[in-house]
């Protein structure tokens, strides 16, 4: 989309709101979002990105993240 070449942000460990404002505050866009059950990181927290924190991309590509939420018993 764009020419600009960004470095991409770490976001693992942010919550939910927080990735997305650094995401779009990086020139880039919020790609997919995918859920995982765990009972070990606190619910809406990133706990995997693609592509990965340093990995250069361009202005307006997507993030895909994958977002926890609490496992059901």
């Amino acid at each position: 989309m764009g020419n600009q070449i960004l470095d991409v942000p770490m976001l693992i460990g942010l919550d939910e709101v927080d990735a997305e404002f650094l995401i779009i505050g990086s020139g880039l866009r919020l790609g997919r979002i995918s859920y995982v059950q765990t009972d070990t990181v606190p619910q809406g927290t990133i706990v995997e990105q693609s592509p990965p924190a340093g990995f250069e991309v361009k202005t307006g590509d997507p993030i895909d993240l994958w977002i926890s939420e609490l496992e059901n018993r």
